[in-house]
């Protein structure tokens, strides 16, 4: 089986229709000639754009097999959408990271005891990682008001089982009294980190 990523950029519709094809012909051959199979089913066809992008009757061709565009795709646990936005990967993210929250709190119910400070270490080791996955790829949509919104309420769900509080709690007096940063600070860290090792170890031609 051969996992192939290919991107091909063209500003002129016709002229992209034609490097797509090209480049199919081409992936087709070289797993031909290396007896490796193409599993049609499996490839995405995806066109990535900022701007509205509609191109009628788009299609590539794999044995046989016709693939239209599609809006979404999954590559190495991030979820891509085609306009970059990012949104359906944090969605997804925070919806697993509360998911394995409220697991672990079950747990910690049923053997140890759900205290501040087993629940705190569960969140920083287990659940937090979930949702922090490649944020460095993605910490400029934590920055905008749709993130905050969406990982701050992940956090309040958090901060609330750590707490006991009640649910009119200000978010912003639950951190503090679970002694946790805001999440779109700590993205920005780990980004800063991820940037300046990258600095640090620099890749063949890097700026």
């Amino acid at each position: 089986m051969l996992t192939t990523l290919q991107s091909v950029c063209h500003t002129r519709i016709k002229q992209l229709l034609v490097e797509i094809y090209k480049l199919c012909d081409f992936i087709a051959k070289c797993c031909g000639k290396n007896k490796l199979f193409l599993n049609a089913s499996k490839t995405i066809l995806m066109i990535m754009s900022r701007k509205r992008c509609e191109i009628p009757d788009l299609c590539i061709s794999i044995n046989g097999v016709k693939i239209v565009p599609s809006s979404e795709a999954k590559f190495l646990r991030f979820l891509l959408d085609n306009r970059l936005s990012w949104l359906s990967h944090v969605t997804a993210k925070c919806i697993a990271a509360k998911r394995a929250l409220h697991a672990a709190a079950s747990c910690l119910r049923a053997t140890w005891g759900c205290d501040k400070v087993k629940l705190t270490c569960v969140y920083k080791t287990v659940v937090e990682p979930i949702l922090l996955y490649g944020c460095a790829v993605w910490a400029s949509f934590a920055k905008t008001k749709r993130g905050v919104k969406l990982s701050r309420s992940f956090q309040r769900t958090a901060t609330l089982l750590m707490t006991h509080a009640f649910k009119t709690a200000p978010t912003d007096a639950l951190l503090l009294l679970s002694n946790l940063i805001p999440i779109e600070l700590r993205i920005a860290e780990i980004a800063a980190l991820r940037f300046l090792s990258w600095r640090a170890y620099p890749f063949p031609g890097w700026p």
